[in-house]
């Protein structure tokens, strides 16, 4: 049978849900029946409930369904009465519910990790969903093995708590998407593999003996995980220990079984406390970490933003003075000695007072920022800057230009101001001109930037002298080495 693609991909998705939920269920029920019928961890509610919350809302009842009856066929198949599988089916359909109904989806890593969202997981997934599972299963659990209803509800409620917090999150993790490309997230794979090696290999060196309790051992690499990878190594870190630890102490290892006694519930008990105390500890660290981080970052750009704002004409959009002069600083201290020309294009708007007092201020500012707007059209280098220097004048900085492109730049600036077609009934012209200067110079340790201003500047009188509308250069000033066209 072929399938369409899309219902293909989320055929091959449902089948790795079966393969993970039987895989954990079996997992459970066999660490359950070593440590003589006491549940350490229960995981396979969970991994139904990450998929169901994850998977795109046309699926989610198929996912629900198939999940449950995967799990229930685990449990038959091991051993459980048909009558007390159903019911145990109930209560995890019922765990579900109480998880996927309030948060609805989740479709991206930052729906899992921001304070509101982690929060609602952790309190309908981790808290109320296995509560209500206990005290539903927890009755039938209690008349069939003789255990007490306390010890029976406890142990039910702490399983299935901390196989929520690990399962449901761990799971969220891997299916949720993070921004970034595919080879950089294998890369981050990789790299947090790497980084979990020392703390799989101390946590199985501390919970395979039973003669220290060495619990305190698995802190530092887990600390430092938390540190490099924040929320991510908090979750990832704390299911390897708690999977692991709690494997290991179901087969009797461990430094719980240091605490006498012939049956493992109170030692069961003691990892359950433990692990979610790692949870609790791990989580706060990893978040508070990670909103730091995110803090930081948002300064930063709110930072890098203000000062963006202070190099920017609030009129035009384009660089106000101080950011030109900043720019044109830096290009001639990094160019002296290189031999290399720069270039300054020096631009006036002929007549714009008589424009202003004619059509107003507002149209002024029309004008100004279709001028602005005909200048960036201009300039073809990505380096080029373009900034308005005070009023109706403007400046194009070209760094590592000769005087014939320099000029060829300019000409398309002029031809650009024309073909705006702004009319100016007080301009002999007819429309919005403009004057502009040129100056080419080779940064020398005898010169400045504000000499090729200066030249630039003389360019523009003269254009202004010789009738507006025109381009002029600018020659020798004094006896600067200064190379000009």
């Amino acid at each position: 049978m072929k399938f369409p693609y899309r219902l293909g991909r989320q055929f091959r998705v449902l089948l790795v849900m079966c393969a993970l939920v039987s895989a954990c269920a079996w997992g459970s029920t066999r660490l359950s029946t070593d440590a003589g019928d006491v549940s350490c961890i229960w995981v396979s509610t969970s991994v139904i409930t990450a998929f169901v919350l994850t998977v795109p809302r046309r699926w989610k009842i198929a996912f629900f369904v198939v999940g449950i009856f995967a799990c229930m066929g685990i449990d038959l198949a091991l051993g459980d009465s048909f009558s007390a599988d159903c019911w145990y089916g109930f209560c995890s359909c019922v765990e579900i519910l109480i998880t996927v109904l309030p948060i609805r989806h989740l479709a991206a890593r930052s729906d899992v990790t921001n304070l509101r969202g982690l929060c609602r997981i952790l309190y309908f997934g981790v808290f109320l969903g296995p509560l209500a599972a206990a005290l539903l299963g927890a009755p039938e659990v209690s008349f069939l093995s003789g255990r007490p209803y306390p010890e029976v509800l406890r142990l039910w409620f702490l399983s299935e708590s901390l196989g929520a917090v690990a399962g449901l999150l761990t799971m969220l993790f891997v299916l949720t998407r993070e921004k970034g490309g595919a080879r950089e997230l294998r890369a981050r794979w990789v790299e947090i593999l790497i980084w979990f090696s020392p703390l799989l290999a101390i946590t199985a060196a501390v919970f395979w003996q039973t003669l220290y309790p060495l619990v305190f051992l698995v802190f530092p690499p887990l600390i430092a995980l938390i540190v490099r990878f924040k929320l991510t190594g908090a979750v990832f870190g704390s299911a390897f220990v708690v999977f692991l630890a709690g494997a290991l102490t179901a087969e009797g290892h461990g430094p719980f079984m240091l605490i006498p006694g012939e049956a493992l519930t109170e030692q069961v008990m003691l990892f359950h406390i433990f692990g979610l105390t790692l949870y609790a500890t791990c989580l706060s660290v990893g978040f508070s970490i990670q909103e730091r981080a995110r803090f930081e970052r948002e300064l930063k750009d709110a930072n890098g933003k203000l000062k963006d704002l202070a190099f920017l004409d609030p009129l035009t959009g384009i660089r106000n003075r101080r950011g030109f002069d900043e720019i044109m600083e830096a290009a001639w201290s990094n160019r002296r000695g290189a031999g290399e020309e720069h270039s300054l294009i020096y631009i006036d708007i002929d007549f714009f007072k008589r424009f202003n007092d004619t059509y107003g201020h507002q149209m002024g500012d029309d004008c100004l920022r279709s001028v602005a707007g005909a200048l960036l059209r201009s300039v073809r280098g990505s380096s080029d800057c373009v900034a308005r220097y005070g009023g109706e004048e403007f400046v194009i900085f070209l760094p590592a230009t000769c005087a014939d492109s320099a000029r060829t730049t300019a000409d398309r600036v002029s031809v650009a101001i024309l073909e705006l077609n702004v009319a100016h009934r007080d301009s002999p012209f007819g429309v919005v001109t403009a004057s502009v200067g040129i100056a080419t110079a080779r940064p020398t340790d005898g010169g400045s930037p504000s000499d090729l201003l200066h030249l630039a500047d003389q360019a523009l009188y003269g254009a202004k002298e010789k009738g507006r509308n025109r381009i002029s250069t600018r020659g020798r000033i004094g006896d600067r080495e200064l190379i000009l066209s």
